[in-house]
């Protein structure tokens, strides 16, 4: 339980990094979002600010089925989802499975610079390896290799780690 939450507390500080930054590594302009966007987007904002999981996961849904299928806003929506559940997480209530399918259309929008997919990829092999998803979580650890210019010793041991897994299910 303590790895995970500190998994958990070096996942959340990656995707505030990310929230806070376009794909062309500019933070996004308050113009850029409708008025409704940007009003709910702060609102999410200061309830994670002050750990109100519950209020700040709702809100996230909610304003996730107003926004454009392919958008920015749901990108970032979706990011904003996946930092609840991990936040939840270091508090023993979240559920990190939950942040999977989030972190997944985050990275299928392609809306977020490649050293932040990359992070994105590494943190969801990581999940999906905690939640006995293995093909995904060899996926996405498979990718982070393919794509990194500095490959990670961890990450080769996650990768064969999870090879031997599979061999013996």
């Amino acid at each position: 339980v303590e790895h995970l939450s500190n998994l958990a507390r070096q996942y959340r500080a990656i995707l505030i990094s990310a929230l806070s930054h376009r794909l062309d590594g500019t933070a996004p302009a308050e113009d850029d979002l409708l008025d409704r966007l940007s009003t709910e987007l702060q609102k999410i904002t200061q309830l994670l600010g002050v750990e109100n999981w519950d209020a700040a996961l709702l809100a996230a849904q909610t304003l996730l089925k107003t926004t454009e299928p392919g958008s920015y806003d749901r990108a970032y929506t979706q990011l904003l989802i996946a930092q609840v559940h991990l936040s939840q997480s270091q508090k023993a209530k979240g559920d990190f499975a939950a942040a999977i399918p989030a972190l997944e259309a985050v990275i299928q929008s392609g809306y977020f610079e490649p050293e932040r997919t990359l992070e994105f990829k590494y943190i969801l092999a990581q999940l999906c390896a905690g939640e006995e998803k293995l093909d995904l979580a060899e996926k996405y650890i498979r990718e982070w290799l393919s794509e990194t210019d500095k490959p990670t010793a961890e990450a080769y041991v996650i990768l064969a780690t999870l090879m031997v897994q599979r061999a013996q299910a």
